[in-house]
């Protein structure tokens, strides 16, 4: 029997089941209303009563007794002060608290309709009259300033009936107080008995809730405990096979029915999304779910349909990339109609491909004006990490490399005016070198002539005093020919120191010249491959430089040796003139000293012979330095043009 009640219980609605325990809660809580209301009004009359009646009462007796106050002291402030404007200010106050009190009673007279509080308000009225006398009778003593009479009058015959006037204040307001204790009273006691009243109810209604609580909760925790116990094992397991056995008309046996479609619907709808998610993990981007769904389902079929999709469209797109990129075609276009992370790697991809675009073409342009020989150009786009790395690392080579080429081209253009200054240079020497071969050919007739001469003279000894005076005219022409010979061998002396300062010059230069050959080398090595050739031509200027400076130092040894034979010409003419000297004095003194002529002669012969070997000499020295000069001036127009040449290619550069 009890089953079949369960039963029953269970196949109503839990609307209706909440319905009902609703509306027994609701009557009871309409009762327990309905008496607190009734308690609450009784406790608001009275405490309206107490507020508006009795309170207001009580505060006008009290605005009586605290102005009959004011006005006593103001009557013993006016009987002890001695200035008169503080007297009269005192009595204006007493002036203006009569309006007051007045005004009090009036009110109170409206309002009391007890007859305590009428009988009270009588004996009010009755001592406020006698007190009001004795009052106007001590003000008229002090405003006649009879003082020491008002203050005897004030003791003697006003005392007595303020204290009295209080007191019948004080009374009343005792009345009021007692009434107000009373509703007070009444009040808390009406507040009691609603409560017992509301709390008798309350465990009632309380009771009646929990019993109604207690079946309805357990009518519809039961299969919910049973739905609960399935969800947990749902989410544990992940088993979406499981179902519910609960088979009620009621909302739970229809949600254990639901619950189980659902179930199906999801294990089904699981089942392709995990065929569909496999093949994305293979790669298989084709892969659609194709079970008919519903609502959040169905959401999921179609969310999950159009990530394939976005999938396979982003993959596409980025497979076109990577093979554009690939091709080495950076101007890339992404067609693919994708959102959210799918569009950010897109554009991501896009932006990288615009990246490169930019950069490369920025690095192309920069190339094509290096080509054209302007070195002024930089890349200017901007990059992010290796790009920039490589942004800037071609900006250092360009200014390494401008900077390199300005160098060369400075050091080139020192080089060939180094090589115009040689060229100069040689061709003052080979000027000097072929004055000198003139002046050591004239230098050589005139000691063929002295020897000629002397030969005549030594063949003619014997007849030499029969021509004393031709040996005498002959000595002086040979003296006048022996000064024009040393005059000669100083010039040549002078030549050859003159060839020697030369010949430190082309030393100078050659050195100066090499070591420019040295840095042009080392500025050839920092520029790398392109200034290869530059190192070859460095080299061969080294070479020249080196060249010159060994044929320098043999000309200086030359020019020495010249120097040196021109010295002992010199001596050797300077001896020859003493000698003639000596035959001019000698010749009209006796024959004996021809003998001695004519070995002075043969002697003068010997070294006219020596001296005219070392002409010749020199003679070939001359020719060697003018030979010697042109191969310098030849080399340095060949540097002069190898500089000018390396000139013109740099030239080409703009820095």
């Amino acid at each position: 029997m009890r089953p079949l009640k369960m039963l029953n219980f269970q196949n109503l609605r839990i609307g209706t089941r909440l319905g009902l325990a609703f509306a027994a809660l609701v009557s009871l809580l309409i009762l327990l209303a309905l008496i607190g209301i009734h308690q609450l009004n009784q406790v608001v009359t009275d405490t309206d009563l107490i507020a508006h009646n009795r309170l207001p009462k009580v505060s006008l007796a009290q605005t009586i007794e605290n102005e009959v106050n004011r006005q006593s002291r103001a009557i013993r402030t006016a009987l002890i002060a001695t200035d008169a404007k503080v007297v009269t200010a005192e009595l204006e106050k007493i002036e203006l608290s009569a309006p007051i009190i007045t005004d009090a009673l009036k009110q109170l007279q409206a309002t009391i309709e007890t007859p305590e509080g009428k009988t009270a308000l009588v004996q009010i009225t009755q001592a406020r009259q006698v007190f009001k006398e004795h009052e106007l009778e001590l003000i008229e003593l002090i405003k006649a300033n009879r003082i020491e009479e008002g203050r005897k009058y004030l003791v003697n015959e006003m005392l007595g009936p303020q204290a009295h006037y209080l007191e019948s204040v004080e009374a009343f307001a005792q009345t009021q107080k007692e009434a107000i204790d009373y509703f007070a009273a009444e009040a808390v006691q009406t507040a009691l008995l609603g409560k017992t009243f509301m709390l008798t109810l309350a465990v009632i209604a309380i009771v009646t809730a929990a019993l109604v609580a207690v079946a309805t909760t357990r009518s519809i925790t039961q299969p919910l405990n049973q739905l609960q116990t399935l969800l947990s094992d749902v989410e544990k397991t992940s088993d979406f096979s499981k179902r519910m056995t609960q088979h009620g008309r009621d909302e739970v046996g229809l949600t254990a029915q639901a619950f189980n479609q659902m179930l199906d619907a999801q294990q089904r709808a699981i089942r392709e999304v995990n065929q569909v998610v496999a093949a994305i993990a293979a790669g298989n981007f084709d892969t659609r779910i194709q079970a008919e769904l519903r609502g959040d389902l169905a959401a999921m079929k179609s969310a999950v349909n159009d990530s394939a999709q976005s999938i396979k469209e982003t993959m596409g797109a980025v497979n076109g990339v990577m093979q554009s990129l690939y091709n080495g075609h950076f101007n890339v276009q992404v067609q693919a109609q994708v959102q959210g992370d799918f569009k950010v790697t897109l554009d991501r991809a896009k932006q990288a491909t615009d990246a490169l675009q930019t950069m490369m073409g920025d690095i192309g342009h920069v190339m094509s004006s290096v080509s054209q020989g302007d070195l002024t150009s930089r890349v200017q786009a901007q990059g992010r990490g290796d790009l920039e790395q490589l942004k800037n690392n071609i900006n250092l080579s360009l200014d390494t490399l401008a900077r390199t080429l300005k160098e060369i081209n400075t050091n080139t253009q020192l080089l060939a005016t180094q090589a115009n200054q040689t060229s100069h240079a040689v061709e003052q020497i080979s000027a000097g070198a072929d004055t000198q071969t003139t002046a050591i050919r004239q230098v050589s007739t005139a000691l063929r002539m002295s020897a000629d001469s002397i030969s005549e003279v030594s063949s003619n000894t014997e007849s030499a005093s029969y021509q004393s005076r031709e040996s005498v005219a002959l000595v002086r022409s040979g003296k006048e020919k022996m000064l024009q010979m040393a005059e000669v061998v100083q010039n040549i002396a002078a030549n050859s120191q003159k060839i020697n300062k030369i010949s430190e010059v082309i030393e100078s230069i050659a050195y100066r010249t090499n070591l420019l050959s040295l840095n042009a080398a080392i500025e050839a090595a920092r520029a790398g491959e392109q200034g290869k050739g530059f190192a070859v031509v460095a080299d061969e200027v080294g070479k020249l430089a080196i060249s010159s400076a060994e044929s320098t130092k043999e000309i200086a040894l030359l020019v020495k040796q010249a120097s040196t034979e021109a010295k002992r010409a010199v001596e050797t003419v300077a001896g020859v003139n003493e000698d003639m000297n000596r035959i001019e004095e000698g010749a009209g003194k006796t024959d004996g000293m021809l003998q001695r002529i004519s070995a002075a002669v043969e002697e003068q012969s010997s070294a006219l012979q020596e001296i005219d070997v070392n002409v010749a000499n020199l003679s070939h020295i001359a020719a060697s330095n003018a030979n010697a000069s042109e191969e310098l001036t030849a080399t340095a127009i060949e540097l002069a043009k190898i500089a000018d040449n390396n000139r013109r290619e740099v030239e080409m550069f703009s820095f």
